[in-house]
């Protein structure tokens, strides 16, 4: 029972924010890996059309943190992230 003006408790197999009977969307399974290979491809963007090269530090950091929760896209993450950093330097290295 709740106090008037107060919304329910919601049931304990729906965590705030998560999908009713606890299953995970893939967004919120791959969440990281999918946040790296975008900073990824911003990064490879920011290089081949202005010439300013990134070293991808922060899609490295972001890939090892997906591949340490086990996400499914991870492998792909850590992918882009070395792409990321090979863009960056071969971009430094002709300038």
């Amino acid at each position: 029972m709740t106090a008037p003006g107060y919304p329910a408790c919601p049931p304990a197999s729906q965590p705030y924010g998560g999908a009713p009977g606890g299953q995970a969307t893939f967004a919120h399974r791959n969440q990281l890996s999918l946040t790296t290979l975008v900073v990824v491809a911003l990064y490879i963007l920011v290089a081949v059309s202005t010439h300013l090269a990134f070293i991808g530090i922060l899609p490295v950091v972001l890939s090892i943190r997906a591949a340490s929760r086990r996400e499914p896209l991870a492998p792909l993450a850590v992918v882009g992230a070395v792409a990321a950093l090979v863009v960056g330097i071969t971009t430094l290295a002709h300038h």
